[in-house]
């Protein structure tokens, strides 16, 4: 079992990998940060939206109660496991980075930060969201089946961490 959200949500990974690459690990931090803020900011906005009144006509309230309406553990569990994993992100590309410098190496750190990082996630968000509300090897599956497209999402952003990278070299995109 896996969602939609959870591999687009899986190419934050990327975002992070670039800003690491071009600007580093400060700057990227500071984008986690913000990024964070964002998130718990919408997660309140949202809340307060839900207590309005709807109006009779509105056919939308449901879905938006079903999309927005909090559920403590689901909210904790993606707060947390985004600031965990993404700062592990920024922090292994770093790594990385110092171990294996250079263009023709690029791959290995946006690979094993992102693959680490998207298990600190995965196991996270889904210990806190979902452990004891499933069976054990219906969580288990939950585990496994996102973690292994996370994997495949992270196996098919290297190319644009390379087109990226390709772009700023050329002085196409200067910094």
């Amino acid at each position: 079992e896996a969602t939609l959200g959870n591999i687009v949500y899986s190419t934050s990974f990327l975002a992070t990998d670039f800003l690491s690459e071009f600007y580093g690990p400060k700057d990227s931090r500071k984008a986690v940060g913000i990024g964070f803020f964002a998130l718990v900011c919408m997660t309140v906005f949202m809340q307060v939206a839900l207590m309005f009144e709807p109006a009779v006509s509105d056919f939308a309230q449901s879905s938006l109660q079903t999309i927005f309406g909090l559920m403590p553990r689901i909210a904790l569990g993606s707060l947390v496991a985004y600031l965990l994993s993404n700062l592990h992100d920024v922090w292994a590309f770093e790594f990385w980075k110092q171990k294996k410098p250079g263009r023709k190496t690029l791959y290995i750190r946006n690979c094993l930060s992102t693959f680490v990082s998207q298990g600190i996630d995965t196991m996270v968000f889904t210990f806190i969201a979902f452990y004891k509300v499933y069976p054990m090897d219906v969580w288990w599956q939950i585990v496994l089946t996102t973690y292994f497209l996370k994997w495949i999402v992270a196996l098919c952003d290297t190319p644009f961490i390379y087109w990226g990278r390709s772009w700023v070299d050329k002085g196409i995109v200067k910094l």
